[in-house]
């Protein structure tokens, strides 16, 4: 099996995928972006998975900077390559043989020193014309970049020539395309080989409010038509994949069929009876026992509400709750910024991420979860964010901010509140509210070990594991 992705620290969902199809005798090559690190905060990669990297020169950039750039040096390219040819021709036709015993000598050998005298003229000013219009353009380019880099506009990658050139010679029987930038290889690759398609679409991705809205249009047309023709697809929860289907019925007229849901789900946690009463993020931060942590883990990122949660604590009334940011990203330092000027340095905790494998025995260790994400853009508005269930394992009863499946799987299964995070009081209103209802907190507190039963990786697998030996004839023939 080939499965495409354009992370450079492989996605958790894709590992646990692989690593399930790895243990039922399938092979798995996952091909991705070069990267440096080693997933330790996505999980263990099987030992028996292939992970490839795409070649960086074959990214392409939807960007017209990028464009010029490529485009100008090319033509710089093609100039030398014209110059040399021409050269080559002058040189050919203008040098004359000398004899010794030819009465033309002087002449004929003064001729051919003019020809090469001209073309080491023609070569240097030529030379030199290149290297200065080169340097011109990199100049340019360099400080184009800075400026955009100075107000956050990004150039978006072009993944197809890439993945195609990595993949089209490996053996395979599935292709798995994960997020629409590998679509249309998966689908190129797919057709060429004979092979089914399957697309995991972790999210609506042509709806994030951060892509320029070029790009986003170019992979919204991809994905209405490389779409209906896949095998199948998978999305993370019903609500995101019917929101996906009305918006191409809508916007294209194109028909897709449901989707395979595969939740974020992690593995079944079985530790959490040893590691329920250990208090590690007490220790590890110097926290008074007697507090109680409202727990946020995850990317320290911009658009997810943090600025406001770490404010909140101002408005927190109950003393006796702190706020604990265990996490990872750049963005951390604005946030420590934010709490030292809104004055809750002392109510509000920072702790760096820890490898997956050892999360949950932290995260257990907190009194409730929090997930305070805003619905900045439809796809946020249906997200089911990796956290949800990592504090379902590791039992937390869970405040939110209002969003469909959030309300969906908390208030529906019994395990938490969801309330307006609008702002940073009425985030506070809402800690406090949760905090003060104990005997609420303790019913969340015993749903959760039943709800934790069936909202794990263990029960999704079977899901996904009967779709894709539904596509493979047997596992072994799965190259």
């Amino acid at each position: 099996m080939l499965v495409l992705t354009p992370d450079t620290d492989i996605d958790r969902r894709i590992i646990l995928q692989a690593n399930t199809l790895i243990k039922n005798n399938f092979e798995v090559t996952i091909i991705g972006v070069p990267y440096s690190g080693d997933n330790f905060l996505s999980g263990r990669i099987d030992e028996k998975i292939t992970v490839k990297r795409i070649d960086l020169q074959h990214i392409e950039y939807h960007s017209r900077l990028v464009k010029f750039y490529k485009s100008a040096h090319r033509k710089i390219m093609d100039f030398a390559y014209k110059r040399n040819d021409f050269l080559n021709s002058y040189s050919n036709k203008r040098l004359v043989a000398v004899t010794e015993d030819s009465s033309l000598k002087k002449v004929r050998t003064l001729k051919n020193k003019m020809v090469s005298f001209n073309t080491k003229c023609i070569n240097y000013f030529s030379t030199l014309f290149i290297r200065l219009v080169q340097k011109a353009i990199n100049v340019l380019y360099t400080t184009v970049l800075k400026v955009f880099r100075l107000f956050n506009v990004n150039f978006f990658p072009i993944f197809d020539k890439a993945f195609y050139e990595a993949a089209i010679k490996e053996e395979a029987d599935l292709i798995v395309a994960n997020d629409l930038p590998s679509l249309k290889a998966g689908y190129m690759i797919a057709k060429e080989k004979n092979i089914p398609l399957i697309y995991d679409a972790h999210e609506n991705y042509t709806e994030q409010c951060t892509l320029p809205k070029r790009y986003a249009k170019l992979l919204e047309k991809i994905e209405a038509e490389v779409l209906p023709e896949v095998d199948f697809w998978i999305v993370p929860n019903e609500l995101l994949g019917e929101s996906i289907i009305n918006k191409y019925k809508k916007k294209y007229a194109v028909h897709v069929k449901d989707p395979l849901v595969i939740q974020n789900a992690v593995d079944k946690w079985g530790e959490y009876p040893q590691f329920k009463t250990c208090n590690l993020l007490h220790k590890k931060l110097g926290i008074d026992s007697k507090k109680k942590i409202l727990l946020f883990q995850g990317g320290f990122l911009a658009k997810r509400n943090l600025e406001n949660l770490v404010k909140s604590m101002k408005f927190v009334k109950n003393e006796n709750i702190v706020l604990v940011m265990l996490g990872f990203g750049t963005y951390g330092e604005v946030l420590k910024n934010i709490a030292r000027k809104s004055k809750v340095i002392d109510k509000v905790y920072f702790m760096d991420a820890v490898p997956q494998t050892e999360l949950l025995k932290y995260t257990c260790s907190a009194d409730v979860g929090i997930i305070p994400y805003p619905a900045i853009d439809n796809n946020t508005y249906f997200c089911s964010p990796n956290k949800l269930y990592e504090f379902i394992q590791a039992r937390l009863p869970i405040l939110a901010n209002d969003l469909p499946f959030l309300k969906k799987v908390i208030v529906g299964q019994g395990i938490g509140m969801v309330q307006d995070f609008s702002n940073p009081q009425m985030i506070a209103a809402a800690i406090d509210s949760f905090f003060e209802d104990e005997t609420k907190l303790k019913q969340c507190k015993e749903r959760i070990n039943e709800v934790a039963e069936h909202f794990n990786w263990q029960v999704e697998e079977e899901k996904l594991l009967k779709q894709y030996l539904h596509y493979a004839t047997t596992a072994q023939e799965i190259i």
